[in-house]
């Protein structure tokens, strides 16, 4: 259970890194769920590559891991959340004030 936590964690790392970057290049899909398969695949690919930075550079340790990930999270911070929303609208739930209503409206809709 604990790795596919991890998986999760990782993967919402990925889409909203990868999400910041199709948003900067003006190439986002219309529907959220195609935005978020092809936001995930980006961030993974950027993972990546900067996995083999870390590498060249000879810092490619559990503290560099730790770090990029740091980084990753600061830019691609809020992004990611973007399909909940959109799923969560869907089912019913408030848009504002988003972070709290609608999760809240959202488990509360789950529950029925």
């Amino acid at each position: 259970m604990l790795d596919l936590g991890f998986l999760f964690l990782l993967t919402l790392w990925a889409a909203g890194l990868g999400r910041r970057v199709l948003s900067r290049l003006g190439g986002e899909p219309e529907h959220p769920i195609d935005a978020l398969a092809l936001a995930a695949s980006i961030g993974f690919g950027l993972l990546a590559i900067a996995a083999l930075g870390l590498a060249e550079f000879g810092v490619l340790s559990l503290e560099g891991l730790a770090g990029l990930f740091v980084v990753g999270m600061v830019l691609g911070g809020g992004p990611s959340s973007r399909p909940a929303r959109h799923v969560c609208e869907s089912a019913g739930g408030s848009t504002w004030p988003w972070p709290l209503a609608s999760w809240e409206r959202c488990s509360r809709l789950s529950r029925r």
